[in-house]
């Protein structure tokens, strides 16, 4: 099972997520990917080094108001710190055998710049990049923000919508991998609620970024609407499904995508480098989920039930 982040924000069912979920990646039997939640809880979080009393993250009314649900379950309660350095080893991207993933777009130039900048990038989030990526106009923050959140373009002629929230933006993430969109609205990437927003007018600016035919398939959220996809490099997209999201939703898993393919374990969860593949069952009314693990070791327990968030609906079998 491979998570895609985001497990915390949305919705009522926080600690419920992180219960599920971190024992999972822990134990090797689940890797995942930050997502730009997740880092986004890092950076309000930590202290900002150049200026006493401020975080990275600051403390406005709109912030704290994104992470509310959030810092209702886990501010002033005394996992916080440590949860919060949990976050910090999740990894921007994975390269597995036959299978990349990330949170929202895959861009190899931006992945190769933090690399050669920060050598254990995806080894833990070292404060040196968290500064630099939480300081827009940084190299770094268009990098990680990217990775993150997708690629975004300005609206001509100084537009602007409004999100779910009804925050103003100037900005649209794009369906970067799409070279036949020929308008702001084709290549508009977000909520069908905000499609009429969008101007019609041609695109003026390169949005795509290229994803090659050899390379490898990759499994990506895209934020905003809730999918998971998969591309296979020469332009097509599979749409594997929605996102089985937990916090927003209630779901068994936050961002989740299931692979029926094999991959290397998670470097530094349970100290072995097994082979896993994992399946999901079709979901059946139910309220609880049962994750079945088969592989004869002591850190992965075997054919254990996890409650699941009230009005949960789906029944996953993890196999390996």
């Amino acid at each position: 099972m491979i998570f895609l982040g985001d497990f915390i924000d949305r919705g009522p069912e926080q600690r419920p997520v992180i219960d599920i979920v971190r024992p999972m990646i822990d134990s090797g039997a689940a890797l995942s990917v930050m997502g730009n939640h997740e880092f986004n809880a890092i950076a309000y979080a930590t202290e900002d080094p150049e200026e006493p009393g401020g975080y990275l993250r600051p403390h406005t009314e709109k912030n704290r108001r994104q992470h509310e649900a959030f810092l209702a379950a886990y501010e002033d309660k005394g996992d916080y710190a440590e949860l919060i350095q949990w976050f910090r080893h999740l990894p921007l991207w994975l390269e597995l055998d036959g299978l990349r993933v990330v949170h929202a777009c895959w861009d190899g130039k931006l992945m190769r710049f933090l690399e050669k900048r920060y050598r254990i990038v995806n080894d833990g989030l070292e404060d040196e990049l968290l500064v630099a990526a939480s300081i827009k106009g940084r190299p770094e923050f268009n990098a990680v923000e990217t990775l993150l959140k997708g690629r975004e373009v300005p609206l001509p002629r100084g537009q602007r919508f409004y999100d779910k929230d009804g925050n103003p933006r100037q900005e649209i993430r794009v369906k970067w991998w799409d070279a036949e969109a020929k308008t702001y609205r084709e290549a508009f990437l977000g909520p069908d609620a905000a499609l009429s927003h969008i101007p019609e007018d041609p695109l003026d600016i390169d949005h795509q970024i290229v994803y090659s035919s050899d390379a490898r398939r990759l499994l990506a959220l895209h934020p905003g609407v809730e999918t998971v996809h998969e591309h296979d490099g020469d332009g097509r997209v599979r749409h594997t499904g929605p996102a089985s999201r937990g916090p927003g939703s209630g779901s068994c898993s936050a961002s989740t995508a299931v692979v029926e393919r094999q991959w290397p374990g998670h470097p530094g969860s349970s100290g072995q480098n097994e082979t896993k593949d994992a399946r999901v069952a079709a979901p059946t009314p139910s309220g609880r989920c049962r994750l079945k693990f088969n592989r004869d070791g002591p850190d992965v327990p075997s054919n254990r039930d996890v409650n699941c968030p009230k009005g949960s609906d789906d029944v996953q079998r993890c196999s390996d």
